[in-house]
């Protein structure tokens, strides 16, 4: 679905700008996610992945970015978070 579609519109902002960042740096980025976005048939959801954004450029100029992402329940960017130290 493009990023101005998606039934979450804070989400595809959120997201149209990451992958805008990168192309305007043209440098590869990695990012942990830890959202909660909204599905029309599911309602607010929390998802957790790790993401890989590519720039590039076609043989006729068009910049483009390739991203993929892979699901990661380990990541909790919550900010109220406890940590205890050893």
């Amino acid at each position: 679905m493009p990023l101005d579609e998606q039934p979450d519109v804070d989400y595809g902002t959120w997201l149209s700008r990451a992958y805008l960042g990168v192309l305007a740096r043209k440098k590869a980025r990695t990012e942990e996610v830890d959202a909660i976005v909204y599905r029309p048939r599911y309602g607010r959801r929390r998802f957790t992945y790790r993401r890989l954004m590519l720039p590039f450029a076609t043989s006729d100029g068009r910049q483009l970015v390739l991203s993929t992402s892979i699901a990661d329940p380990s990541i909790d960017l919550r900010p109220d978070q406890t940590i205890e130290a050893p």
